[in-house]
C-alpha cells in the first residue's frame, strides 16, 4: 500500500517532494528550522518487495550523506554445468522412470548452440550496464571421447574459449560420495586415487580443447564430495580453492569454510526454476519447460502455486522477476544453469537467452548502474574478504570536513564509500569506493 499525501511546510521549514504518484507525494525530505532532516517514504516496505529493494541503498546513502563503511555493487554470475556431458531431457510420458533406467532423451551441446550463446552474449555486452557479462562453463572432459574429432563442437569451443570462463566439473560426472558400490549395494566414496583421476584427466584435456582452465575453482557432480576427505585431499593437491555449494552462509556474502579441508571454501550457488532437463518453450514435446514447470507448480503439480497452468511467457515473467530481486540483493553468488537450456530451439533463441532477455529488460527499465560478472575465483576472494571484514572489529569515525579514522582489531581489507585513501580510487554509481588494507590492531587516518 502507498499512503497518498500532499506536502505543506511550516514557517521556516522546507519540504521537498522526491517522488510522486499522480498529484500526490509518496516520498519527501523535510528540514526543520533548527536544521534537523527527515526522509519519509509513505508506502509499505519489506525485504521482498521490488520497490524496497530499489530504494534501500538510497535510504542508507541519504542518512549517511554518502560516507560509510562498506560498499555496494550489483552482480549477475551465471554458471553452466555439464558441457560435453549433456543432460537428460524431460519427457512427460517417460518421467521419472527413464531417469532410473537411463532411457530419457539426452541433449549434448553442439557447435552451433555455443555460437548462438556467444553471439547473444556479445550483443548484451554492448549495453554499458552489462559490459562485463560472461558465462562460466563447467565441463566434463569425458565427452571428448564421444564425438568424432572433426565435430564442430570442438572448433566452437576453441574459437569461443575467451568469451567464457571455464572450470572443471570432473572427468565423467561420477558421484564422488557413491563412486562405486560394495557387494551389498552400499555406496563407497571415491578414493584419493580415483579423485585425482577425475580431476587430473580434466586438467590434462583442457589444453587440447583450447580451454584456459581456472584450476582454482570447480563444480562437483551433484554438489557432492564435500564430506569425502579423500576427494578433498585430492582437490587440495591439484590447487582447488573454491567449490560451489547450494546452501546460504550464516551471514550474507561470506564463504562456507569446509572444516575437513581448509583452506578450501564453499561458495554459495543459487538454484532456480529453469530446470536442468528443460530445453524447449513448447508444450507436449521432450524438454518442455512449460510442461515440467506446471507439473511442479501448476494446480495439479507436486507443489501447486498457481490456480492455472502457466504459459511460457508467464513463466518468463515470474522467474525473471525473481532474478531481478536477486540482483538487487548485492550478492555475488553464482547461479546454476545446465547445458540443455542452451539448446537453440529455433536456431537463434534458447530458454537461457529468453530468460536473460526478460531479466535484463526489467533491469534496464529501472536502473543505469552496471551489473558486474566475475569468475568463481574472484567470487571466492570477495566472500573471503567479506568474512575478514566482518571479523576485523573495524570502527570508523567521521569528522565532517576533517577526516575519517579507521581502527581495527584484526587484519582485513576495509571497504569504504565516499572517501579515498590513495592517489586514485575506483567508483561505482558515481560514488568513490576504496579498499583500505589494514593490519591487526592498527589505525588509519584518511
Amino acid at each position: 500500500n502507498a499512503y497518498l499525501a500532499t506536502t505543506t511546510a511550516a514557517a521556516n521549514e522546507t519540504t521537498t517532494p522526491l517522488m510522486t504518484a499522480g498529484l500526490y507525494t509518496v516520498a519527501a525530505s523535510h528540514t526543520t528550522a533548527d536544521g534537523r532532516e527527515t526522509l519519509a517514504l509513505t508506502m509499505d516496505n519489506s525485504p521482498t518487495l521490488l520497490h524496497s529493494l530499489a530504494f534501500n541503498y538510497g535510504v542508507i546513502n541519504w542518512v549517511t550523506k554518502g560516507m560509510f563503511l562498506g560498499s555496494r555493487k550489483l552482480y549477475l554470475n551465471p554458471e553452466n554445468d555439464d558441457v560435453l556431458n549433456g543432460n537428460w531431457i524431460y519427457a512427460p510420458a517417460l518421467h521419472p522412470a527413464c531417469e532410473s533406467n537411463d532411457t530419457c532423451p539426452r541433449y549434448i551441446v553442439t557447435g552451433p548452440d555455443l555460437q548462438v550463446l556467444a553471439t547473444w552474449q556479445t550483443a548484451l555486452q554492448s549495453d554499458s550496464r552489462f559490459q562485463s557479462f560472461r558465462e562460466t562453463m563447467a565441463f566434463n572432459g569425458v565427452g571428448t571421447t564421444w564425438f568424432d574429432p572433426t565435430d564442430p563442437v570442438f572448433g566452437a569451443i576453441k574459437s569461443l574459449n575467451s568469451q567464457f570462463w571455464w572450470i572443471s566439473h570432473t572427468w565423467d560426472h561420477s558421484d564422488l560420495d557413491c563412486y562405486t558400490t560394495d557387494s551389498n549395494g552400499n555406496c563407497v566414496p571415491a578414493t584419493l586415487a580415483q579423485s585425482l583421476s577425475e580431476l587430473n584427466q580434466n586438467i590434462a584435456v583442457a589444453p587440447t580443447l583450447g580451454i584456459a582452465l581456472d584450476q582454482t575453482s570447480m563444480v562437483t557432480p551433484y554438489n557432492g564430495g564435500l564430506s569425502n576427505a579423500q576427494f578433498l585431499q585430492a582437490a587440495r593437491q591439484v590447487g582447488i580453492q573454491y567449490v560451489v555449494y547450494p546452501q546460504l552462509p550464516t551471514s550474507p556474502n561470506i564463504p562456507i569454510v569446509n572444516t575437513l579441508a581448509q583452506p578450501i571454501v564453499e561458495v554459495t550457488r543459487m538454484n532456480n526454476n529453469l530446470f536442468d532437463d528443460s530445453s524447449s518453450p513448447d508444450t507436449g514435446v521432450s524438454g518442455s519447460w512449460p510442461d515440467e514447470y506446471n507439473a511442479q507448480f501448476g494446480p495439479n503439480g507436486a507443489t501447486p502455486l498457481y490456480s492455472q497452468n502457466q504459459t511460457y511467457s508467464q513463466i518468463l515473467d515470474i522467474e525473471s522477476q525473481t532474478f531481478l530481486q536477486n540482483i538487487l540483493s548485492y550478492a555475488p553468488y553464482p547461479t546454476t544453469f545446465h547445458i540443455a537450456s542452451m539448446y537453440a530451439y529455433d536456431g537463434t533463441h534458447s530458454l537461457y537467452t529468453d530468460l536473460f532477455d526478460a531479466i535484463t529488460m526489467k533491469y534496464k527499465n529501472l536502473f543505469t548502474l552496471p551489473v558486474l560478472s566475475v569468475n568463481l575465483e574472484s567470487i571466492g576472494a570477495l566472500l573471503t574478504s567479506r568474512a575478514s571484514y566482518n571479523a576485523s572489529g573495524v570502527v570508523g569515525v567521521y569528522t565532517p570536513g576533517v577526516s575519517v579514522v579507521l581502527t581495527t582489531t584484526k587484519a582485513a581489507t576495509i571497504p569504504v564509500t565516499g572517501i579515498c585513501s590513495q592517489a586514485s580510487c575506483g567508483a561505482y554509481g558515481g560514488q568513490i569506493q576504496d579498499n583500505v588494507v589494514m593490519a591487526a590492531q592498527s589505525t588509519v587516518t584518511i
